[in-house]
């Protein structure tokens, strides 16, 4: 069905020869695409045939003195239409398929991959919290002698010393946070 053709053996006016044992049809000649083969040597074409059917016609002048002068040959296209159309949803369905399943794994190996990198976040979290609390804590002892030490000196020198030494308490209390 896909090599589904006929054959009109014509002669130079564009009438179909019957007497030339070929097997006949009830295709209608396609009177331009001969007059172009008659002058050209041949016609090639897509066109529609009187029952709507698409056709691909080839239009060749045979060399003189043959009884047929005009060979013009049609494929229906109706089958190979239905093939792409088949083989086009095909590909469509089997591409969707591969996408989602590309996809699938993808996913489950971008899972797997983050795994690692999420427990070593973890870790590194608890140790940053574990590390704030441990240092807080003498911190805050530095914090409270100094202060109590700065109420009770009355000397310039040691309180500004005091002053210093508290300074540098609250900044570190500030990078910890």
């Amino acid at each position: 069905e896909l090599a589904d053709i006929f054959v009109l053996p014509i002669d130079y006016e564009g009438s179909i020869l019957q007497d030339s044992g070929i097997f006949p049809t009830t295709e209608k000649v396609n009177e331009e695409a001969v007059q172009i083969a008659i002058k050209d040597g041949f016609d090639l074409r897509t066109t529609v045939t009187s029952n709507g059917l698409p056709v691909r016609l080839l239009t060749y002048l045979v060399p003189q003195g043959e009884p047929v002068q005009v060979f013009q040959i049609g494929r229906y296209l109706i089958e190979q239409q239905r093939v792409l159309r088949l083989l086009f949803n095909t590909m469509v369905i089997l591409g969707g398929i591969v996408t989602i399943l590309f996809g699938l794994i993808s996913w489950y190996l971008a899972g797997r991959t983050i795994k690692p990198s999420q427990t070593a976040w973890d870790k590194q979290q608890t140790f940053i919290a574990n590390a704030s609390h441990e240092l807080r804590a003498p911190l805050t002892l530095i914090h409270a002698g100094v202060e109590l030490s700065l109420r009770k000196t009355e000397t310039p020198s040691q309180k500004q010393l005091l002053s210093d030494v508290l300074a540098d308490a609250n900044y570190m209390n500030k990078l910890i946070e």
